[in-house]
C-alpha cells in the first residue's frame, strides 16, 4: 500500500492533450483544496489569488473612535 503510493502515477493522454490546448490559448490549470480553476498563463498568481478576486474587500474602512 505504501509502496503504491510512492511510485508517481503514468500521466493520461487525454490530460497530456487538454494541457497542451490550454497552452495554445495562455490558460493553465492550477488547483487548491477547493478544486481546479483556469488561471490566465501570463499571471505570476495562483488559483486562490484568483479566487480572492472576487471579494469586495476595498470599500471597508476602520471607524473612527
Amino acid at each position: 500500500m505504501i509502496d503504491a503510493s510512492l511510485n508517481p502515477k503514468p500521466v493520461q493522454n487525454h490530460l497530456r492533450r487538454q494541457a497542451s490546448i490550454h497552452h495554445e490559448v495562455g490558460i493553465r490549470v492550477e488547483s487548491d483544496t477547493m478544486g481546479d480553476l483556469e488561471v490566465a498563463s501570463d499571471r505570476y498568481y495562483g488559483c486562490q489569488t484568483a479566487r480572492s478576486c472576487n471579494f469586495d474587500i476595498g470599500d471597508d474602512t476602520m471607524p473612527r473612535g
